[in-house]
């Protein structure tokens, strides 16, 4: 059997506090009954008792009636707080969606703020993964869901293995990608176009281009370990953008031939 404290916890974490629960449970497990009586029960003092006792009418969680000059409280069926949190949860679903629509208007204000030009750097796994999840999130939220990537088929392999679902979710979420692999390899996928660059030799790095930013991922040669530098600088990524637009068009100019 569930103990109070446990469904104390529960309640605190759908959306009540602490004072909020103890309160509720108090008046729940003794019946209509007068602040005082509450009070006692919830171990919290008169007046506090009383300003949760508004607190939570005005949440629907409580209500009251009046009997031979006394206020009677009563606790309103625990149904009222399921309620109370699908109305929490489709309030935040909201809010997380405007949020989602909002990021590219968020993300100029954050580059107005800041210094123009940021460099980080990543190591291992789960440092590609946080990348990886970057870029599913801030193409994800914008207008037009494209991004560009030189492929190494030195690289290719490993790379998602810190995120092995990376392909599905940018398909689930809509997210195109042109594709241009130096070296053998690779397969078509869904939203995706790939053009190859033909070497011998391929390269060592994988370039990833979205939303700003220029990532540039090598592995290590004797330990197989992936770094990763990421430049946030607007000239950087609009010359690398014509870059590899004026390739991509000849690479599919070859193609036509």
């Amino acid at each position: 059997m569930i103990s109070t404290l446990e469904f104390q916890n529960l309640l605190i974490r759908c959306g009540l506090d602490d004072k909020d629960a103890r309160v509720y449970l108090a008046l729940l497990t003794s019946g209509p009954s007068p602040v005082r009586k509450i009070a006692g029960v919830a171990d919290i003092n008169r007046g506090t008792t009383h300003t949760i006792l508004r607190s939570l009418i005005d949440r629907g969680l409580v209500s009251y009636y009046h009997k031979q000059k006394r206020q009677y409280f009563v606790a309103e069926s625990p149904e009222k707080i399921v309620t109370l949190f699908q109305d929490s949860l489709s309030a935040m679903q909201a809010n997380y969606q405007e949020l989602q629509a909002q990021l590219p208007k968020l993300n100029a204000l954050r580059s107005d703020g800041v210094a123009k030009t940021s460099v980080r750097s990543y190591e291992g796994r789960q440092g590609i993964r946080l990348i990886l999840e970057d870029v599913l999130d801030i193409v994800g939220a914008q207008e037009k869901k494209l991004y560009r990537v030189y492929s190494s088929v030195e690289i290719r392999d490993s790379l998602y293995h810190s995120f092995p679902s990376f392909t599905q979710e940018r398909i689930r979420r809509g997210i195109s990608v042109n594709v241009i692999a130096v070296g053998a390899g690779g397969e078509y996928q869904d939203l995706s176009e790939r053009r190859w660059l033909p070497t011998d030799h391929g390269t060592p790095t994988y370039r990833i281009l979205y939303a700003g930013t220029v990532v540039t991922i090598s592995q290590n040669s004797q330990d197989d370990e992936l770094h990763a530098f990421v430049v946030q600088d607007d000239a950087i990524y609009r010359t690398e953008l014509i870059i590899f637009d004026h390739l991509w068009k000849a690479l599919g100019h070859s193609l036509d031939h």
